[in-house]
């Protein structure tokens, strides 16, 4: 593994655990940024990045671009949401906030975060900085709503992109193999 992989991995899991700690003062500052635009990015974002729209999204795409990456895709995010849905169950996290149908799902970690941060990895380079900067505001618009605490968003995302790069990463080994 590369160094500076190594180094963005143990980055991204300092900045969990520090926010796990400061989660009540995190969501606190962020959530004094209400106004009437964020409301309505934030919720924009909110129905349109749940993991059943990024699986449908990205589903389509592929099965009208690319075919061949359809089912890489498919069982690479029902893996990574699997995990997340066992987590989210087996931690029992309660949320920040009881937003009407919300409290019925445990907090940690985001499903939202780890749904666009493990399609990230399937973004084409043409269009990986927009993707990267949703997948920003989808962390931020989780704490913002009040939906989760910002370890429980950071620690969606690092399981969406280190799941889904871990596993197209073992499907190159195997195919690289497969061809000696």
């Amino acid at each position: 593994m590369k160094t500076k992989n190594i180094l963005l991995i143990f980055i991204w899991i300092i900045l969990i655990a520090i926010s796990f700690f400061y989660d009540r003062e995190i969501l606190q500052f962020i959530q004094l940024l209400k106004n009437p635009v964020f409301d309505f990015v934030f919720l924009g974002l909110h129905y349109l990045t749940d993991w059943i729209s990024i699986l449908v999204l990205f589903s389509l795409y592929f099965l009208i671009k690319d075919k061949k990456r359809l089912k890489s895709f498919l069982i690479c995010y029902l893996i990574t949401m699997s995990i997340v849905f066992l987590l989210k169950n087996s931690l029992g996290r309660e949320r920040p906030s009881g937003y009407e149908g919300e409290e019925l799902y445990n907090s940690f970690p985001s499903g939202h975060s780890a749904a666009v941060f493990s399609a990230l990895n399937f973004v084409s380079e043409k269009y990986i900085r927009y993707w990267a900067l949703i997948s920003i505001l989808v962390i931020i618009s989780r704490v913002y709503l009040g939906f989760h605490y910002m370890s429980d968003a950071l620690a969606g995302a690092f399981i969406g992109y280190s799941f889904s790069r871990i596993f197209l990463r073992l499907e190159f080994i195997i195919h690289e193999n497969s061809r000696k």
